[in-house]
């Protein structure tokens, strides 16, 4: 769950990586928002990639999203190099 700006940011980055549920939080007036990071990547392809290369991954290696959770993994997501930046700018 995140705050709504910060969906908006995400979503305007990145179309098409997530899902935005507009949720209420009782005991504030401030809008959240659910995000469902819809594309994967597998944490075999992951450790296949870390072999063979030192550094970061390349945006190209998540694919066409810009934010991918990890699939054997409930909690651990890759961002890119463009959507990191925006969200320091």
């Amino acid at each position: 769950m995140v705050t709504a700006r910060l969906a908006e940011l995400i979503g305007r980055s990145s179309p098409g990586s997530v899902q935005r549920l507009p949720v209420e939080v009782e005991g504030t007036s401030e809008p959240f928002e659910v995000l469902n990071i819809i594309g994967t990547i597998s944490a075999r392809k992951l450790r296949d990639w870390s072999k063979k290369h030192r550094g970061p991954m390349a945006d190209a290696d998540l694919g066409k999203h810009q934010l991918v959770r990890v699939a054997e993994l409930d909690s651990a997501m890759l961002i890119s190099r463009d959507l990191a930046q925006a969200l320091i700018d």
